[in-house]
């Protein structure tokens, strides 16, 4: 699960440096992007990413962040890499998410979600090709119609935030599990109540969406280091910023601390494997 931590910023930011060392002149384009730690259209959710071995708490739904100084919206891609508040880096962010997949070029992937999940470089996935495709095509189809919407009618459920936690939910699941819900996998969560509906609800309309390909839904793409540690991916919808200003998106409070999963509030986690210390 991915964690983050005031004191680990600092451990991110000296090891990006030395990524980045190693990959000049690999890419066509690439864009500084910032996580900007709010959390809007997002709520705390208990689930696990290791098929109900162990459970944590943290933010799923809808984040802010910037690229190349202009404000979007983002869903996580993925709940094994860390997010860390205020995080910046120097993201590749040519490859639309449903590009055809390619191989790891200096520290980044040279095409598009595919390519991390038939690499294992999103968690314990091992799929082909095809499949991974298909995954990213259910991926983009839920950002496009979903990231930057203000209201939701037609899910059995109008509150903003609960669509949106859920279609977060069903993108780790859909990714690492292909979208066999929550009950089964190595994505699981449990206390959902009434999102649990949510996700069988968006799960089922991406699955019709295997073959959807994407000219808007772009990856947000981490460098890699050659332990396969690096930060988190994000999906953001290209065009989705009128005037530098986020169409119609809700402020509501912003806790200081997120993650893609392991928040746990006014505790200190002490991580497993990839895991980091989380002191709050």
């Amino acid at each position: 699960m991915s964690f983050f931590s005031k004191t680990s910023v600092k451990l991110a930011a000296a090891a990006l440096i030395v990524i980045l060392g190693g990959s000049k002149g690999a890419l066509a384009q690439t864009q500084t992007f910032s996580f900007s730690g709010a959390l809007p259209g997002s709520q705390v959710v208990t689930v696990s990413s290791d098929s109900g071995s162990s459970y944590e708490q943290g933010y799923a739904g809808r984040y802010h962040g910037t690229l190349a100084g202009d404000p979007i919206n983002i869903f996580c891609v993925d709940i094994t890499h860390d997010i860390h508040t205020s995080d910046t880096y120097t993201a590749n962010t040519q490859y639309h998410i449903t590009d055809a997949k390619g191989s790891l070029t200096g520290a980044y992937y040279a095409g598009g979600l595919a390519s991390a999940i038939t690499t294992n470089d999103l968690g314990s996935v091992t799929v082909t090709g095809i499949e991974a495709s298909h995954r990213a095509s259910q991926v983009a189809w839920l950002a496009d119609n979903y990231l930057n919407a203000s209201s939701f009618s037609g899910s059995g459920d109008t509150d903003l935030t609960n669509n949106l936690t859920a279609i977060s939910l069903s993108i780790w699941d859909i990714v690492r599990d292909g979208g066999n819900g929550l009950t089964a996998g190595q994505v699981k969560a449990k206390n959902l109540g009434s999102l649990g509906s949510l996700v069988t609800y968006y799960e089922a309309l991406a699955g019709n969406q295997t073959a959807y390909q994407s000219s808007t839904a772009m990856w947000i793409q981490a460098p890699q280091s050659t332990s396969g540690g690096h930060l988190q991916d994000y999906v953001y919808v290209k065009n989705s910023v009128t005037n530098g200003t986020l169409q119609a998106v809700p402020e509501p409070g912003v806790p200081t601390m997120i993650l893609c999963m392991g928040l746990v509030a006014g505790a200190v986690v002490v991580t497993r494997k990839r895991r980091m210390t989380i002191a709050i």
